[in-house]
């Protein structure tokens, strides 16, 4: 990335947005502007035009990150009116440690931007994904996960080429990533902006949890409402329908560590719960007996009633090995061994 000169005059989404940074950071100009050189459309690998940042004193010192290109900043070419590209730009504050924003910040904004121009998939507020290691790789810190959320000082706003919402990006620790998906991404977002004023990413932070007060206060809460997680995204989850009616399900241990958390909070509340991965997708559903059966979809559903339910939550480890609930022989669990890899594809950790 480069320094980024000044947009083309025609640029009447990229206006937009600098428009409305304006509104909260004076009519002067970034103290500092990143480009992607070569362009994405030239054979580039950064899909995002350009990256602002502003320094920002209040409510603590930090780097406000502004990207360009997610949104349509030039001329319409979707065919959707309404929403300007994909609908977005997303922000990023990081609490000032350096007297420059660090590249790091740079290139986790333009890996995200990756993802959404290769899938087409886009974030919403209450999103979050595990990072699978530090947000700032090289270094030593609990932040090791992303919750997306509404930029708390830039509103959506309508532009010639439709809609944009700001979206922030947001470090948080493994065990809050863990606690919003036995609970909701909207509930912990209000507690941890009570605590986190901006929800400013401070690699410095500790986990919330750490205060017995919070703990207890999210710990009610998620016991109260349930769990608002739907269906989680493993690396490996299939099964094999054999003779007799018998089924083999078979789990990473990773995503075994997500589903005893889950499951009953899923469950207790009569909402079903997917674990789903590019191979298969396993549905648990309440139900009156133990049962299971092919979908029209190609899902497996397992009916638990909840005690069995509760039986399977403890019963299932992520070690290696293979699950059998009492008096089910029908019905065999196989966890494997899970690798943990970093954003460039080293195994860092070995699950199971």
């Amino acid at each position: 990335m480069s320094a980024l000169e000044n947009p083309d005059p025609e640029a009447v989404g990229w206006k937009a947005i600098d428009a409305a940074l304006a509104q909260i950071h004076g009519e002067k100009e970034p103290p500092f502007h990143f480009a992607a050189v070569p362009p994405y459309a030239l054979g580039g690998e950064d899909p995002l035009q350009g990256i602002s940042v502003y320094e920002r004193d209040q409510p603590v010192p930090h780097w406000h990150f502004v990207t360009y290109g997610f949104s349509e900043l030039y001329d319409k070419e979707s065919d959707d009116l309404a929403v300007s590209g994909f609908g977005f730009e997303l922000t990023f504050r990081l609490a000032m440690q350096e007297e420059e924003p660090p590249f790091w910040a740079l290139h986790l904004l333009q890996n995200l931007a990756r993802y959404v121009f290769q899938t087409g998939n886009v974030f919403e507020a209450g999103h979050y994904l595990d990072c699978n290691g530090p947000i700032a790789l090289g270094q030593t810190t609990d932040i090791r996960a992303l919750l997306f959320a509404a930029e708390p000082e830039l509103r959506e706003m309508d532009t010639s080429n439709g809609k944009v919402q700001f979206l922030q990006v947001v470090g948080i620790t493994l065990d809050e990533l863990l606690q919003i998906k036995k609970w909701n991404a909207s509930g912990f977002l209000k507690i941890l902006g009570e605590q986190v004023p901006f929800l400013i990413t401070d690699l410095s932070r500790p986990s919330i949890l750490r205060s017995k007060r919070v703990q207890l206060t999210v710990g009610q809460l998620a016991e109260g409402e349930g769990s608002n997680t739907e269906v989680i995204f493993v690396g490996e989850a299939s099964y094999t329908l054999q003779k007799a009616g018998k089924v083999r399900v078979i789990f990473g241990a990773k995503g075994v560590m997500d589903l005893k958390e889950i499951l009953l909070a899923r469950l207790k509340f009569s909402r079903p719960f997917q674990v789903a991965s590019s191979q298969a997708c396993i549905v648990f559903s309440p139900g009156s007996a133990i049962n299971w059966r092919k979908g029209t979809d190609g899902e497996l559903e397992i009916r638990l009633p909840l005690q069995e339910a509760e039986q399977l939550a403890n019963l299932l480890q992520p070690r290696v090995g293979e699950y059998v609930l009492p008096g089910v022989s029908d019905l065999t669990f196989e966890v494997r061994t899970t690798e943990i890899k970093d954003q460039e594809g080293n195994i860092v950790q070995v699950i199971g």
